[in-house]
């Protein structure tokens, strides 16, 4: 499961650089968190 987020997040991170989407910094933040709290168990 923490491999297949990992695929998610980074894949969606690329599509929204590659878009320009407006607030790709802070998704990436929230995925950051996300999956430090997720390796934590």
């Amino acid at each position: 499961m923490v491999r297949y987020t990992n695929y998610h997040f980074t894949t969606r991170q690329n599509l929204m650089m590659e878009f320009n989407y407006p607030e790709s910094l802070d998704h990436r933040e929230e995925q950051k968190l996300f999956m430090d709290n997720t390796l934590l168990f």
